[in-house]
């Protein structure tokens, strides 16, 4: 007699013609499941009660439509059991009926075993066999490494905060009094935009100098008066301008928020100037990053002509966090096949551009899903 191990402390007896489900509770074993070829199918009045079926413990044969053996991806399992007639399915509300499983994550260890119990089942019960295999997952793209920080985004930068708080949290995790949580993480304005600010505010009172000093010379009859005569006036409204322009970019230096906090606790995100915090957004307010992409192909190759990252909050709204508007030439992204557009998870494999990447990071530090939202122009 052959016998095969099941889970939950199960055992199969088979013989030519013979089939046998018994349960063993330490001490001896009690046969619940027996199929003898010719014969119904026998079974206790405890799996009759459970299974709900006749409570005599008999069942015959023509009420089975036929044995399966699949493996299911729910539990990684192999589950082994019958399929009943819609007769006897409508009375016990189910048309499948479990008799053992194997618990296998790899699909193969336990295969042979499963599929031999299996078809002595469908043998002495004289019903088909039907085998479910398992559907063949496709195989992840290979991971790739982020890359490291600091990351250069245009007008921002994105790099690791290493201040006392967050050593402090180091050692913390390392000497484990405290769960490793993912570092900080600060978005700040970058040095070039601040240099792009101020040269542009010398360049407007430059012209806002000269504007004015021709309009004033020339009221003044120091230099001959333009054709037509009222061009001074223009001239003076120009500076005038130009002043204002120049004054913005230095108030846009002095007054616009620098710093962003990404934080996995406290503050959760936090835009800040210098000291000064603009707005909060607790974790628990936040439920996804979103990445926002237009791009246009060039050959196998498409360019990001504009990007930013937002961040989904549960009350259905988004908060922006950064904006790229300028085209990103140095970075494009390789395809093989044409851009397909909508909104995908963005995985590690998936990262082809450093607005990805800061994405990802950032999706990281929150605990959060991170959405790649892809426009073709």
């Amino acid at each position: 007699m052959e016998r095969i191990s099941a889970a939950g402390n199960l055992t199969i007896e088979m013989l030519p013609g013979l089939w046998r489900l018994l349960t063993d509770n330490g001490e001896q074993s009690h046969t619940i499941v027996e199929a003898v070829a010719g014969q119904p199918l026998v079974f206790t009045e405890l799996f009759a009660n459970k299974r709900r079926l006749p409570e005599d413990g008999k069942l015959p044969t023509q009420f089975i439509q036929q044995v399966v053996l699949g493996w299911s991806n729910d539990d990684e399992a192999w589950h082994l059991g019958l399929v009943f007639d819609p007769e006897l399915s409508r009375m016990r509300g189910s048309r499948w009926c479990e008799l053992a499983r194997w618990p296998d994550p790899d699909t193969t260890v336990f295969y042979t075993l499963a599929n031999q119990a299996g078809r002595n089942l469908a043998l002495a019960l004289s019903r088909p066999f039907n085998l479910l295999q398992p559907e063949i997952k496709p195989k992840a793209a290979p991971s790739q490494p982020l890359p490291t920080l600091p990351l250069k985004l245009d007008q921002w930068k994105l790099d690791q905060v290493d201040d006392e708080a967050a050593r402090k949290k180091r050692l913390a995790a390392e000497l484990g009094r405290a769960k490793a949580m993912p570092p900080t993480l600060r978005l700040h304005r970058s040095g070039s935009w601040v240099r792009t600010k101020l040269v542009r505010a010398v360049w407007y009172g430059l012209l806002a100098a000269a504007y004015l000093g021709l309009s004033v010379l020339s009221l003044q009859g120091t230099l001959a008066l333009p054709t037509p005569d009222f061009l001074p006036y223009i001239g003076l409204g120009a500076g005038v301008l130009f002043i204002l322009f120049a004054l913005y970019q230095v108030a846009q230096v002095l007054l616009t928020a620098n710093n962003l906090l990404i934080d996995a606790d406290e503050p959760g995100v936090a835009l800040r100037r210098g000291r000064r915090e603009r707005w909060r957004l607790n974790r628990d307010s936040i439920q996804a990053v979103y990445i926002s992409q237009v791009v246009n192909r060039r050959g196998r190759k498409i360019t990001v002509r504009h990007g930013e990252i937002n961040l989904l909050l549960h009350d259905g709204t988004f908060r922006r966090l950064l904006e790229q508007p300028q085209p990103g030439y140095e970075n494009p992204l390789p395809l093989d096949g044409e851009p397909e557009e909508g909104v995908t998870p963005l995985t590690q494999a998936d990262v082809h551009t450093l607005l990805q990447a800061a994405a990802l990071y950032i999706a990281i530090t929150l605990n959060a899903p991170c959405y790649n939202d892809l426009r073709v122009k």
